[in-house]
Parts: C-alpha cells; structure tokens; sequence
C-alpha cells in the first residue's frame, strides 16, 4: 500500500510540474482542481471496491471457518458410525454362529 502511495505521490508532482512550466495560472489552476477531483473520485471508487472485497473476505472466513467446525463433527460421527458398524458385524457373526450350533443340534 506504501508503494503506491508513493508512486502515486511521485506521478502527481510530475504532473503538476509539467502543467506549472505550460501553462498560465488560471488555465493551471482550472485543470490542477479538476485533476484533483478526478483523482478523489477515482480513489473514492478504488476504496469503495477494496471495503466490498473486505467485507466478502471476512464473510467467507466465516463461513469457511463454520464449516471446518462442521466438517470436524462430521469426521468424528463417521468414525462412530464406523466404529458402530464393526461392533454390529461382530454381533452378526456371533449370532450365525448360535444359530448354526442350534442347527446341529
């Protein structure tokens, strides 16, 4: 942002410069207020931009900070489930097994 500044800085003296050894005080005065105004306007417009970017930012870390806390719980309910799923298949193959000793009997 410093950079800029002063480059802009740098490029506004050397306009002014240039318009100070051209022309007269009133037709240089005329123009320098509406280089002026111009150049307020267009940094009005650029800050305008830069405060909707940061306002998308910090409503996208948001939201990207809710669904990483969504995501953690969904992690740990799927290994749950997993871990549900394995104790459930365990079940199963204990109760084939009585079933098939009561079929021997």
């Amino acid at each position: 942002m410093l950079d800029f500044r002063r480059k802009s800085k740098v490029t506004c003296h050397r306009i002014v410069a240039m318009e100070i050894w051209v022309r007269s005080s009133h037709e240089l005065m005329s123009s320098h207020v509406h280089k002026v105004i111009q150049a307020l306007g267009e940094s009005l417009y650029i800050f305008g931009k830069y405060m909707d970017y940061e306002e998308k930012y910090v409503t996208a870390k948001s939201k990207v900070e809710s669904l990483s806390i969504e995501n953690e719980s969904l992690k740990s309910q799927v290994f749950a489930l997993a871990e549900e799923s394995k104790k459930d298949k365990e079940h199963l193959k204990t109760l084939e097994k009585s079933i098939d000793t009561k079929k021997e009997f």
